[in-house]
């Protein structure tokens, strides 16, 4: 019983943690289109926890039904004992009588055993609860439109943007993203440069106006097909209490000499031969620019069609920033949309072209 206590103590410290760590990334996990992932964690925690807890219910019961057999057995044995005793003559029949009110033990004994029961079958319900929470909505595939291989890029007609509608962000922005080419979004604070990156990944909708991807409207495309196509970095990423590898795959199928080749890329050379090394929950034992290093590595080694940085190079210095912007917008067959705030001339000469939302601010 000690031990059994002791584990549900232990697993309840890490259900929390663990999950608390995965739902804190929640976005994360939308943006790189792999909730799968996150409801198979959470449900692994779920069934550690149901374990420790079916163990502790199990030896509790055990417990309680060994010492009401205990108890039955020991109060029948003195019942015929002192009606053995009453035939030798030994004590009155009247004895009889004390002895007969043993049986209200034995039935409060019974009692006791069915309660214990029944706490035992009361998990289930809990158990049932956890997994029905943990099941993934499937979406109705019919409503939206099979995205087909990406031959365009993304084309915003007439789109405005508020939280309020009375007073939008922006409006009238016309404005087409051709795919394999570089672009930056420019504007003063608040004038919506990271909302843009939102509404192409639907994370918003346009108060008005259209936005396609591959002449599609994207309200038709699903968005798990839409997130396959499209690598949004964060400006601040949430790293997992886990490995680097563990970090940087999400659950994915990706080889560590793929994970590898990208840490060099962003400059976490030093990390390519520690895969296994533990990252504290938050990423604590990183620096921030380690951290948006490490985004930056989730998300270049998927080979998604559109990259979509928000800011993703704040962190760093401006040498390291610009160097590493320089590689990604020289990537080919690659759609890049960026907001920097290292937009300098070295970067200016590799881009297509910019989007000065100060031109559409209200």
């Amino acid at each position: 019983m000690n031990e059994a206590t002791v584990r549900i103590a232990e697993s309840n410290h890490s259900f929390v943690s663990k999950t608390t760590n995965l739902l804190s990334g929640f976005s994360t996990f939308f943006i790189f289109n792999n909730l799968s992932y996150l409801v198979t964690e959470l449900k692994k925690e779920f069934s550690n926890l149901e374990q420790a807890k079916n163990t502790q219910t199990y030896f509790m019961a055990k417990v309680a039904i060994i010492g009401g057999l205990g108890n039955v057995i020991g109060q029948i044995s003195s019942y015929a004992l002192t009606g053995y005793l009453a035939l030798l003559g030994q004590v009155t029949i009247g004895m009889l009588t004390t002895t007969g009110s043993l049986s209200s033990s034995v039935f409060n004994t019974v009692g006791n055993l069915s309660q214990y029961i029944a706490a035992i079958n009361s998990v289930e319900p809990l158990i049932d609860k956890i997994n029905n929470t943990a099941e993934v909505v499937d979406i109705n595939e019919d409503d939206f439109q099979k995205l087909p291989p990406i031959v365009s890029g993304v084309k915003f007609n007439d789109v405005a943007f508020g939280y309020n509608e009375n007073q939008p962000i922006f409006k009238h922005v016309d404005y087409t993203f051709e795919l394999g080419k570089k672009y930056a979004i420019s504007g003063d604070s608040g004038t919506g440069k990271s909302t843009v990156l939102n509404l192409l990944i639907k994370n918003l909708k346009p108060s008005n106006g259209s936005i396609s991807l591959n002449n599609t409207s994207i309200e038709a495309i699903k968005t798990s097909d839409l997130l396959n196509q499209i690598t949004y970095i964060e400006q601040k990423p949430y790293v997992f209490n886990g490995t680097v590898r563990e970090n940087i795959s999400l659950g994915d199928n990706i080889s560590d000499q793929k994970i590898k080749e990208v840490l060099k890329s962003v400059g976490l050379s030093n990390y390519a031969d520690k895969l296994n090394l533990i990252i504290t929950e938050n990423g604590n034992n990183f620096s921030g620019g380690q951290k948006q290093r490490l985004a930056l590595a989730r998300g270049l080694v998927r080979d998604s069609k559109i990259i979509l940085l928000d800011e993703s190079t704040s962190s760093l210095d401006e040498k390291t920033a610009t160097s590493i912007e320089k590689a990604i917008l020289n990537l080919p067959d690659k759609l890049v949309i960026m907001i920097s705030h290292h937009l300098n001339d070295a970067i200016r000469n590799e881009l297509d072209g910019i989007l000065n939302l100060n031109d559409f601010a209200v």
